[in-house]
């Protein structure tokens, strides 16, 4: 009987060896995902608009492709974590997108007219960007299954891989100018591919579950008050995140920046973020998580101000170290709040959904912006449109975080009666 007891319990220290060994793994294939799929994105937020603006479109003109782009990143999201929550189609996904990412970029700087730049730019966003919010979901997922990969440690190599990679743009397009991003593109997405195919699949939801449409998983989470108030809150703090992804490239330009400067500008953006990810679980246990959400809205607004009193393009890179506070902490806050208050059963439709909505918020953004450009300078632009933050950070505060504070203080004068 010894022996047997003896022989059981190795077999299951081998099989949570096994286990631990496999989740590394796993951790490990998903931090390459990111680390591939942002090289696409730093090609997007570096030089999208630039390309734009060196095909002689105004910035008004800009504004309104980007008008279409944001309709395309509010109404996709949704529509992909949907799928992947009943098809589990997300390695399908990221392999389209893959595809799709220099073909559609290609087309866009090569069709001469705004109709064009409109149509091949939705496709870019709706195929290849509007998959960020993808992983969130499917990390989520795999977790409520047992499984223990970070979703902040993961996504901080895709931080890394978009640090580095923007400099190495910068230098290129500098002496060969933005004809040559296509051509990355395709590099990027055969890197995407080969990662794609050795991730685990996204776990089936339960049967009872299976069933349900759309709109009525969209129903239940709509029934969640901390998560609408997020979803509320993200199209506020999204209009300034809008504006300084549509605009900062041309605007860093009239500061006298140039592409070299840029692929700088890119590199702190993003490397800033890195350590933010890398420690954010060590974070949440010292500040709840709501805090941690509260703190990340109010810095895209920081930033924006910061940014509109730039002088120079020096001045304008020290202000992003400032994204500390803003995306690099909104990603795995929000990523972590919104797995903590909604079901299991609904994690990828629950993280896209919150991204697309937050969309809402760049398509006001850069309607807005495409107005507010014909009146006052960019440096305007950015001042006035940093208030939205605040007003966001303000209904938080007073919708999650103070009532949540209440109620814990409650809860522990009932347990010391």
């Amino acid at each position: 009987m010894a022996a047997d007891a003896g022989i059981s319990g190795a077999f299951r220290k081998g099989q949570m060896r096994m286990g631990q060994r496999k989740g590394l793994r796993q951790q490990g294939y998903f931090a390459l995902l990111f680390a591939a799929y942002y090289c696409i994105i730093a090609v997007q937020t570096g030089y999208f608009s630039l390309t734009l603006s060196r095909q002689g479109l105004s910035e008004g003109d800009i504004g309104r492709v980007a008008v279409v782009t944001s309709t395309a990143s509010l109404l996709a999201p949704p529509l992909w974590g949907w799928l992947c929550d009943r098809r589990q189609i997300n390695r399908g996904l990221f392999i389209l997108g893959a595809v799709v990412a220099p073909l559609s970029f290609y087309a866009m700087q090569h069709t001469g007219s705004f109709g064009g730049a409109a149509v091949w730019g939705g496709v870019f966003y709706a195929f290849c960007i509007c998959l960020q919010s993808v992983p969130a979901g499917w990390i989520a997922a795999l977790n409520a299954e047992g499984r223990q990969i970070s979703y902040s440690g993961t996504r901080a190599f895709g931080s890394l891989s978009f640090a580095f990679v923007s400099v190495l743009l910068g230098s290129v397009v500098d002496r060969f100018g933005t004809g040559c991003l296509p051509a990355f593109l395709t590099v990027f997405g055969v890197l995407l591919f080969a990662v794609t195919i050795r991730l685990p699949a996204q776990p089936a939801i339960r049967e009872r579950h299976r069933k349900a449409a759309f709109l009525p998983a969209l129903t239940e989470l709509l029934h969640n008050r901390p998560y609408v108030i997020l979803l509320l809150c993200s199209i506020l703090y999204g209009i300034p995140s809008g504006i300084f992804f549509t605009y900062f490239p041309v605007y860093f330009a009239q500061l006298g920046g140039t592409d070299r400067q840029l692929g700088i500008a890119m590199f702190v953006l993003a490397v800033v973020e890195v350590p933010v990810m890398l420690f954010y679980a060590a974070l949440e246990k010292k500040i709840p998580i709501r805090w941690l959400v509260l703190l990340s809205i109010l810095g895209y607004g920081v930033k924006g101000i910061c940014v509109s009193l730039a002088a120079d393009p020096g001045w304008a890179i020290a202000c992003l170290v400032l994204q500390i506070f803003g995306l690099a902490l909104s990603v795995p806050a929000c990523q972590s709040f919104i797995a903590s208050c909604t079901p299991a059963a609904y994690a990828s439709t629950a993280q896209t959904c919150a991204v697309s909505v937050c969309g809402i918020g760049m398509i006001a953004a850069n309607m807005l912006g495409a107005w507010l450009v014909t009146v006052v300078d960019l440096r305007a632009v950015f001042y006035v449109t940093s208030y939205f933050s605040f007003a966001g950070a303000l209904i938080f505060l007073l919708g999650v975080c103070l009532p949540e504070r209440k109620k814990n203080e409650n809860m522990f004068q009932r347990f010391k009666r």
